[in-house]
């Protein structure tokens, strides 16, 4: 991890998020929910998000979760019976695939709650006395949950206003999905020791992908601590994982500066809904296509991320280019 990329984008970011301060929190689940009912679904379709897209948690599915329970959201109980997980999975749409795996991981989600916080999902934040880390640990014992979506929970439980931790907020790291480590790889914090041909092969026991998700989370810590370092020991976000919303926005395929195959530092086209959010929540304006021009160097500029292999369909959309991943060709 390059200590003057780290240096690059630290600098960078703090351009941006000293404009205007931390990014605003707005809630976005349906107001007829309280949050600790948001939280329960929010934590089952956390185990999920595997192998396709999921319905958002808007008023559409909260209408259909009661339906399919009698007019209730179900609660930790029901979710552990096979009839109430087969439900929750026809509402949330995986009833044809990884149907074993989505079924075993909504009933752990019940039988954990039930078992160990007497099926109140609110004890997983007082059981633990607030304190981020140890609320970390015991997401990651949820069936379906590991270090990644753990992080994700605990990110969007404190933006939704579900829990407000009382001690280790900064260790809730960066969400690492493809958008963020490919930006990761164009920017330099991260660099690929081994070519094309290697991390091809790697990629098939998705040694690659599991190593790039933690490499990233290192090096935006890094890049985090940068920050405070430059900002007269002063954190512009909370946690590493304060940075997540703008990256994801500057990632995004459609509509963001740095997409898988269009970089606007390349067009010189700016995109209107990024740059507009970055206004409106950021008060940050620049006359720059990305807010990374300075940073990334033209030969990292074509790189992506691998995919996880549970995402691979073994066709020629699941390569990645120069930096490889993404499996061999005919295996």
């Amino acid at each position: 991890m390059p200590e003057e990329s780290i240096a690059a984008l630290a600098m960078a970011l703090l351009t941006v998020f000293r404009a205007g301060g931390n990014q605003v929190s707005v809630r976005t689940y349906p107001a007829t929910l309280a949050p600790h009912e948001f939280g329960l679904i929010r934590l089952v379709h956390a185990t999920q998000d595997f192998t396709q897209v999921l319905p958002a948690i808007d008023g559409a599915l909260i209408q259909n979760l009661k339906a399919a329970f009698s007019g209730q959201l179900p609660t930790p109980h029901l979710l552990s019976t096979q009839a109430g997980a087969d439900k929750v999975n026809s509402v949330l749409g995986g009833a044809d695939r990884n149907v074993d795996e989505r079924l075993r991981y909504i009933q752990g989600v019940g039988r954990t709650l039930t078992e160990r916080y007497g099926g109140e999902f609110q004890r997983i934040y007082s059981d633990c006395d607030g304190d981020a880390a140890r609320i970390f640990a015991a997401l990651c014992e949820f069936p379906g949950i590991k270090s990644k979506k753990a992080n994700m929970l605990l990110r969007d439980f404190m933006a939704e206003g579900v829990w407000t931790y009382r001690t280790n907020t900064d260790v809730i790291n960066i969400i690492a999905d493809n958008r963020v480590m490919r930006i990761a790889l164009r920017t330099g914090i991260v660099r690929l020791a081994s070519g094309r041909p290697f991390n091809n092969l790697i990629d098939q026991y998705d040694l690659q992908y599991v190593s790039l998700v933690r490499a990233t989370e290192e090096a935006f810590r890094k890049v985090w601590l940068k920050c405070r370092d430059l900002n007269g020991g002063v954190d512009i976000v909370s946690s590493p994982a304060g940075f997540d919303r703008f990256l994801f926005d500057l990632g995004d395929g459609r509509s963001g500066c740095c997409r898988p195959n269009a970089r606007s530092c390349e067009t010189g086209r700016k995109p209107k809904k990024f740059y507009a959010w970055m206004k409106t929540a950021l008060n940050y304006e620049t006359l720059e296509s990305c807010p990374f021009n300075a940073v990334c160097r033209a030969e990292n500029k074509i790189l992506n991320a691998p995919y996880a292999i549970q995402n691979n369909t073994w066709n020629s959309q699941i390569f990645t280019n120069a930096g490889g991943g993404g499996g061999v060709r005919g295996v």
